[in-house]
């Protein structure tokens, strides 16, 4: 949540906040239910957890390719 704030005007912080905790409730639940597919299909839990460890991996990637605003930027809009 706090690198919102570096990339997001003040007047959009709540609307991102709210989008980002629908995100990540989805992707959990989401996560759930193909956990339980693959292990109906009796695929092999360190095969599963190297899957859901390889989308981690790409999220941080993901999350350090944002670029902070200059906070002037952010201020006057």
């Amino acid at each position: 949540m706090p690198i919102l704030c570096q990339i997001v005007r003040q007047e959009w912080r709540a609307t991102g906040y709210g989008i980002m905790n629908l995100v990540s409730i989805s992707c959990g639940g989401f996560g759930d239910w193909v956990f339980g597919a693959l292990r109906d299909r009796h695929v092999p839990l360190n095969v599963i957890f190297g899957v859901f460890a390889g989308i981690a991996l790409l999220s941080v990637f993901v999350i350090l390719r944002v670029k902070p605003r200059d906070p002037r930027e952010l201020e006057n809009g």
